[in-house]
């Protein structure tokens, strides 16, 4: 069954109205339109779009995508050019130019997710791993090298919800919605990782829940699972120190986490070791901070 459109419009002068031949789509309030010169490759970077993408009929582009045959480079390899424009900037960036494929729909893959996380009108993205326990979301702030993937592998196998492990997204109500990408899973000394699909781990969470916990972790060898406490306002600056927009947007980062800390979320900072007896343990901790919440 093929996914409906949706209806952007958009009323940003910045971005030009779409041609016929360029798809467009639009992923947590943010539109991202495509254009290419080689049909398959325009196809491959359409699959990597991120989750919850959606084909999108009329307005203009938060975000345009541009792909162009490149000429032979010194060794006498011809390859493409991928370049973005954001609306609003006065031209393009250049993300790669490359006659390896992989690596160009890779550097894609990584851009439009931040993009889209940057544009997102109503919606706060925070660098964070999300599942969800017992009808509330667990957080695990942290930005790349910090294991928050690793973790949330451990947490899907362990029974919890997969929601993501790079963004947590909430509204403005404090929800917390699933981005549910491919889990990004390094090896211990960082030189080699893959990609697994989440749902051959366990579950994908699909509803909007609140936020019942955050967890300051970061992996740290032969560390005990020792826990701190963190107070709200502790609990809020570790959310805020990892949002997207914390920079450019903070009023609305501190009002889209003020709400999601008023749903009542418990804070625990500290060092983790092997991460699957570190995921057992706080979801047991969380099933009792979490008892009688609904199930996701």
């Amino acid at each position: 069954m093929s996914v409906p459109a949706v209806r952007c419009a958009r009323s940003r002068s910045a971005a030009r109205v779409a041609a016929p031949d360029e798809p467009t789509f639009e992923c947590h309030g943010t539109v991202v339109r495509l254009q290419s010169d080689d049909a398959s490759l325009l196809a491959r970077l359409q699959r990597r779009l991120p989750p919850g993408t959606r084909p999108c009929v009329g307005g203009s582009a938060d975000v345009a995508y541009r792909v162009r045959r490149s000429s032979a480079d010194a060794a006498g390899a011809a390859g493409h050019v991928l370049t973005v424009q954001s609306a609003g900037a006065e031209r393009r960036v250049r993300l790669a130019r490359t006659p390896d494929q992989d690596v160009l729909v890779a550097r894609f893959a990584h851009d439009v997710q931040f993009r889209v996380a940057l544009h997102a009108p109503a919606r706060l993205f925070v660098h964070a791993g999300a599942v969800a326990w017992q009808g509330r979301v667990i957080a695990l702030p942290g930005r790349t090298w910090t294991g928050k993937s690793t973790l949330a592998a451990a947490l899907l196998r362990a029974g919890a919800h997969y929601y993501s492990d790079e963004f947590l997204v909430l509204d403005e109500s404090g929800l917390a919605h699933a981005f549910p990408r491919l889990i990004h899973l390094r090896s211990l000394d960082g030189r080699t990782a893959r990609h697994v699909r989440p749902d051959a781990l366990g579950v994908v969470g699909t509803m909007p829940l609140p936020l019942g916990m955050v967890v300051a972790t970061a992996y740290r060898a032969g560390a005990p699972w020792r826990p701190r406490s963190m107070t709200p306002g502790q609990t809020a600056l570790v959310l805020l120190a990892n949002a997207v927009v914390a920079r450019t947007r903070p009023a609305h980062a501190l009002r889209c986490i003020a709400r999601a800390v008023d749903h009542g979320v418990t804070g625990l900072r500290g060092s983790r070791a092997e991460a699957d007896d570190a995921a057992r343990r706080l979801l047991d901790l969380a099933g009792d901070l979490f008892a009688g919440s609904p199930a996701p």
